[in-house]
């Protein structure tokens, strides 16, 4: 163990100092490369923030000319001689002549609509006539809330104000709008898509394509935003109302925003009010320079495998015999006992590998001795339990057998001796001490059969079909009937009549329960000094046991500790016992998965 210990502080010392002349020799350059990418980076940043500054303005004053273009259209509309004919006279015109007039306004409206691409539909509401007219549809009807909105736009003098995802424009005649005097209103909803559209270019152009635009009023409290995709754009959105209050033309700054750093520049309108931000990843803007830090990271993993090759030259004659006697030691923790070191002539390594090869051989052969042992004693034991059942249900059955003859029913003897006939067949014919569950299963009906003729009046026995998957598992033999057979003489000895007795299956998920109960009498007792034996594991097997003991070492041994009977009170009344056998590797004794709560042996 010492030496193990030395062998690791050595390898340690070796590592260190590697990382030491690493760290010594790359310093210097690395320290030179952090400063010229820091000054080439902040010149990327100018530059970069320069150009966006200036892309971000051109875009804010065409969007702000063209918005003035359209409010110019729109209140020349609102001042139209054909509006005011139809919100004056259309009332009482005839319907051909108010149709006529209410197409030419539409036609207006039309061209009002497709002079901009900014314009997604325009509509015009005349009170007198309780109706609208769209230029996008043939609709007439103008909810309320349209109208108060276009209202409150003039009364709070706003140009532009926000309408579900986009903007509009309102405007009411007569100017001033009293309280009641309203003659018609005038609505132009922009295109939230075209505008999204257009915000999303300013800066779409590589190295930018990840940058994000955002057009916002902070006095009206709305925004548009061309960011969708990317993970800070919810955050983003909400960052222009917060601060935008206050902000420069042309100003500029950084903020961090789900994890990301972001360059912002700010461009203001000065006559409308609006402004226009632009967000773009840091990274992105220096996408150049990180391609030259990936280079010198190659460069520098480059010169540590150079190191590292040159050192390994230096001192492998000690590590690697040393990484091979490890190499060793650990297979054998693991279990592989047949591992031999190659010797080295000449050397001391020699002496400690022959050492090794030498202790390897002798643990293999002790392991062999010991498993070779337990297995021939375990062997030894399972005979000696099978041949304590066999003879003890022989002797019951001729005592039945002589019982019936007293009473003279020559036909139960006849199914008695036929059904036994079948069970000792199914005892003599194979010599293995396992069968398939399914044919022990046919066994212990056999022997149902027989007691069945014996205690017809008063037993009755109920038995659940096998489950199909568990049919071929592999199974001590005659370890059903035993548990059956103390249910009857037992549990139902002294019961005259309506004595039941009950067989079923319970599949769990790795393993199978055979529960086996009956409604005879049984006090705490008896069921105390039950769980009390097949709790011990410390019998001598040299002395008689009953039919469950039996029963229950012969499964311990088959399949390990965690498996045997389990006893408790059966909601019946009597005996409950149940046979815990192993799932798909029940031919694998060394499968030994943990016992369910509910086998654990408790008297009620």
């Amino acid at each position: 163990m010492k030496k193990l210990i030395r062998i690791h502080s050595i390898r340690k010392s070796i590592i260190a100092n590697l990382i030491a002349i690493f760290i010594v020799l790359n310093a210097p350059i690395y320290l030179m490369n952090v400063y010229m990418n820091s000054q080439i980076e902040q010149s990327i940043l100018q530059r970069t923030t320069g150009s966006i500054s200036l892309n971000a303005s051109y875009f804010l004053k065409s969007f702000e000319t063209e918005i003035e273009r359209i409010d110019n259209l729109k209140n020349e509309y609102l001042n139209s001689e054909d509006f005011l004919k139809l919100a004056n006279e259309g009332p009482f015109m005839d319907s051909y002549s108010r149709g006529e007039l209410i197409l030419s306004v539409k036609d207006k409206l039309h061209i009002l609509k497709t002079s901009s691409p900014f314009v997604q539909d325009v509509k015009v509401y005349f009170p007198s006539l309780n109706r609208g007219v769209f230029a996008s549809s043939y609709e007439n009807s103008m909810p309320e809330e349209d109208i108060e909105r276009i209202a409150q736009s003039y009364l709070h003098n706003s140009m532009l104000y926000e309408l579900g995802t986009s903007l509009a424009l309102g405007g009411v005649y007569p100017v001033p709008l009293g309280r009641n005097n309203l003659v018609y209103s005038m609505e132009v909803v922009l295109s939230g898509e075209t505008i999204r559209h257009m915000l999303k270019e300013i800066g779409g152009i590589d190295p930018l394509k990840d940058g994000a635009a955002i057009l916002y009023d902070p006095e009206m409290n709305w925004t548009i935003s061309g960011c969708t995709e990317a993970a800070y754009c919810s955050e983003l959105e909400e960052y222009p109302i917060m601060v935008g209050k206050g902000v420069t033309a042309g100003s500029y700054g950084s903020i961090d925003i789900a994890d990301t750093r972001l360059r912002i520049i700010e461009e203001t309108s000065q006559s409308k009010g609006i402004r226009l931000m632009v967000a773009i990843p840091e990274n992105v803007m220096t996408g150049v320079l990180q391609r030259y830090n990936n280079m010198y990271y190659v460069i520098l993993i480059a010169s540590l495998i150079l190191i590292l090759l040159f050192s390994y030259s230096i001192y492998r004659l000690v590590h690697r015999p040393f990484k091979q006697l490890l190499a060793g030691l650990r297979r054998i923790e693991l279990g592989d006992y047949d591992v031999v070191l190659s010797t080295r002539k000449g050397d001391e390594f020699s002496i400690v590998y022959r050492q090794f090869n030498s202790m390897a051989m002798r643990i293999k052969v002790l392991i062999q001795e010991v498993f070779e042992h337990k297995i021939r004693l375990q062997t030894a034991k399972l005979k000696q339990l099978q041949s304590q059942i066999n003879p003890h249900f022989l002797y019951n059955s001729y005592y039945a057998i002589y019982r019936l003859a007293q009473q003279h029913d020559v036909e139960k003897v006849a199914d008695y001796t036929r059904f036994l006939g079948d069970y000792f067949k199914y005892i003599t014919r194979n010599a293995s001490d396992v069968v398939p569950l399914a044919e022990e299963m046919k066994h212990a009906e056999a022997y149902i059969r027989i007691q069945m003729l014996r205690f017809s009046n008063r037993i009755r026995t109920d038995i659940d079909p096998i489950p199909s998957s568990f049919e071929r598992i592999y199974v001590p033999k005659l370890i059903l009937q035993p548990i059956v057979e103390n249910a009857y003489v037992h549990g139902l000895g002294a019961k005259l009549e309506g004595g039941l007795v009950r067989m079923a299956f319970d599949n769990g998920e790795k393993h199978l329960s055979i529960v086996i109960e009956d409604n005879g009498e049984l006090d705490d007792r008896t069921l105390q000094e039950l769980c009390e034996r097949l709790a011990r594991t410390n019998d001598d097997p040299s002395k008689e046991t009953t039919g469950v003991i039996n029963v229950h070492k012969r499964l311990q041994l088959r399949f390990g500790k965690s498996f045997g009977l389990a006893a408790e009170r059966s909601k019946l009344g009597g005996l409950k016992i149940a046979i815990l056998l192993p799932g798909d590797d029940a031919t694998d004794k060394r499968t030994k998965p943990k016992r369910e709560e509910t086998d654990e042996c408790i008297p009620s």
